[in-house]
């Protein structure tokens, strides 16, 4: 059983401010993108709870989970463990792959069309060459998806993913302080890598997986990433074997 996808920013206790909330509206809202993706509510709830998630002392992917629920409020009609467990068997098993390659699996679900556009998400974080330019690459890309694509299930799927995922890195991007205060050393490469994370959990789990794939590479970015993940194959493995690491 797949885990709850449609969730609403709940009455969590104050952990995601009014004014962060009203904040990533105001800067979402003017976005050429944001404005003409019929998806872009997701978008905006996604980058508030990870902002929570963010915020608490976590150590695993298990416990982003559980305080996606008991202390974010996102609410779920599933148990709380049914909840955890359903979200995690759809985790990518390498957030830091292409996002083609983490797409591959749900390739025979997509048109030739509507997987062309994780492969144009792959070539934007190989090819970037500054914040601006990722930016505009992203935005022109989901600006051309919003004009192209149908509204099936699918077509929304792939509009929910690249909005979600520039949303992140907007984020990162227009808001350092906040980022490098929780310990997450802000560098292009860095926060492509996040968006391309973003974008697999998307694909694989639905907003759930794209808020918990987001958390992880952005934790095992921070400088406190070793004394929060267990010593087992962890993003922060994969982020040293590629050479990434703080």
């Amino acid at each position: 059983m797949k885990p709850e996808r449609k969730g609403a920013l709940g009455e969590h206790p104050r952990r995601i401010a009014t004014m962060v909330v009203s904040l990533l509206l105001f800067v979402f809202a003017g976005s050429p993108a944001y404005a003409q993706n019929p998806q872009k509510t997701a978008a905006t709830d996604t980058v508030a709870y990870l902002d929570c998630l963010l915020s608490q002392p976590l150590r695993s992917e298990e416990d982003a989970a559980r305080s996606l629920v008991n202390d974010c409020g996102y609410k779920t009609t599933q148990p709380i463990d049914e909840f955890v467990k359903d979200s995690l068997s759809n985790l990518p098993t390498d957030p830091l792959a292409s996002v083609a390659s983490q797409a591959e699996p749900y390739r025979h679900l997509y048109t030739r069309e509507q997987f062309a556009y994780f492969e144009q998400m792959d070539d934007i974080i190989q090819n970037a060459k500054s914040y601006d330019d990722a930016l505009s690459r992203m935005v022109k890309l989901e600006q051309q998806a919003a004009a192209k694509l149908g509204r099936s299930e699918q077509d929304l799927k792939v509009l929910d993913t690249l909005s979600t995922s520039r949303s992140v890195f907007e984020y990162i991007m227009n808001h350092p302080a906040d980022v490098q205060a929780r310990g997450f050393w802000r560098t292009l490469v860095k926060a492509l890598a996040v968006f391309g994370a973003v974008a697999g959990g998307f694909i694989a789990g639905g907003p759930v997986g794209g808020m918990l794939a987001g958390w992880a590479v952005l934790g095992a970015f921070s400088k406190s990433a070793m004394d929060r993940f267990a010593e087992t194959e962890t993003p922060i493995d994969m982020i040293e074997r590629r050479g990434l690491a703080c």
